[in-house]
């Protein structure tokens, strides 16, 4: 399904530690049609270092039930109007391995594990054409889609920042980041926030101790520079 042109797809970084992702899994989004029915179809899979994309969880929310399941509750979609939905995912207790990504498929089927939508707003499972719709999810500043994953130890690297030999710890620090290189470097460092602001900078050799206890709770990226190379790390500072 992946390969198709009409199938939205959003990853994670490689992931540089494994990943714990536990409980609850909710895909909220705002979309527009031009039809009066369609649906939003969710789901998550593990992509392996090989490419393979195995699914983990899927979802799915027909439009016209947006208000509920009985015949009262059921209303057709206006054409161009954006509306605000969630879609539920089951409930999970998975471990995604280094080396691995995380990623979300948004499409508007997902048969034959669903029933396919006619997207005529008529009445459903009988035989009938379809019609295609051309449906838009919204991700901007007013109208932020999103997806809520309950993550633990989210470490996100690209494949360049995996220097074999280079250990950091601990991760999440409270009071200092311990940061080891291979062969007793020297080495310039530098902190910065989510924001890109630099926060501390210094000059170590060997195994080394930075010290950021005075650091506010958050996410953090350590950059260093060894011998004219820069690696950059997520790291998190716990209290």
């Amino acid at each position: 399904m992946e390969s198709r042109n009409d199938v939205l797809i959003f990853e994670s970084p490689v992931l540089g530690a494994p990943v714990v992702m536990k409980g609850n899994v909710r895909a909220h989004f705002y979309v527009s049609s031009n039809r009066k029915d369609t649906d939003v179809a969710v789901r998550i899979t593990d992509v392996y270092p090989d490419g393979r994309s195995m699914i983990l969880l899927d979802g799915i929310r027909r439009m016209r039930f947006r208000n509920g399941f009985t015949a009262a509750d059921t209303a057709s979609m206006i054409p161009g109007q954006i509306y605000e939905e969630d879609v539920q995912l089951m409930n999970s207790a998975i471990t995604f391995l280094p080396g691995h990504r995380i990623r979300l498929d948004i499409t508007s089927s997902n048969y034959p594990r669903f029933d396919v939508n006619l997207n005529n707003g008529g009445a459903m499972y009988v035989a009938g054409d379809t019609l295609v719709a051309q449906n838009t999810i919204y991700h901007n500043a007013s109208q932020a889609s999103y997806i809520e994953l309950r993550l633990e130890d989210f470490i996100g690297e690209t494949p360049e920042d995996l220097f074999v030999g280079h250990k950091l710890f601990p991760n999440p620090a409270n009071e200092f980041l311990e940061l080891t290189v291979p062969g007793n470097s020297e080495f310039s460092w530098e902190i910065f926030d989510v924001q890109g602001k630099s926060q501390k900078s210094g000059t170590c050799k060997g195994e080394n101790r930075v010290v950021v206890a005075e650091l506010y709770p958050g996410l953090y990226v350590l950059q260093y520079t060894i011998n004219g190379k820069s690696y950059r790390v997520k790291w998190v500072k716990s209290k």
